[in-house]
């Protein structure tokens, strides 16, 4: 729904979206993870200052898929792979969002 093209171009996606914001305070918990819909709380989930956040279980699902990209691994500090990968798509990512 939120990924599909058909949905977004129908408008289904933004209202999905709208429907978080307004009846869940922009934080959403899924059997597939948190989905969280504003600039501030993507960045405390980006920045994970409290490490409340892994993605360990989404690395081993693309691993068996796709292959392994920075979405899958943690930051582990300043030299991490993770952030030689990510740093540059996360905030092209954050550029975009309102």
């Amino acid at each position: 729904m939120l990924e599909d093209v058909g949905p977004r171009l129908a408008g289904a996606s933004q209202a999905v979206w709208a429907a978080i914001r307004q009846l869940h305070g922009g934080v959403l918990r899924t059997p597939h993870g948190v989905l969280v819909c504003s600039k501030k709380l993507v960045t405390e989930v980006f920045d994970n200052r409290q490490r409340r956040y892994t993605v360990t279980g989404y690395a081993e699902r693309m691993r068996a898929s796709f292959g392994e990209i920075y979405l899958g691994k943690d930051d582990d500090g300043l030299m991490s792979k993770y952030r030689a990968e990510a740093c540059p798509a996360n905030k092209a990512i954050m550029d975009c969002l309102p």
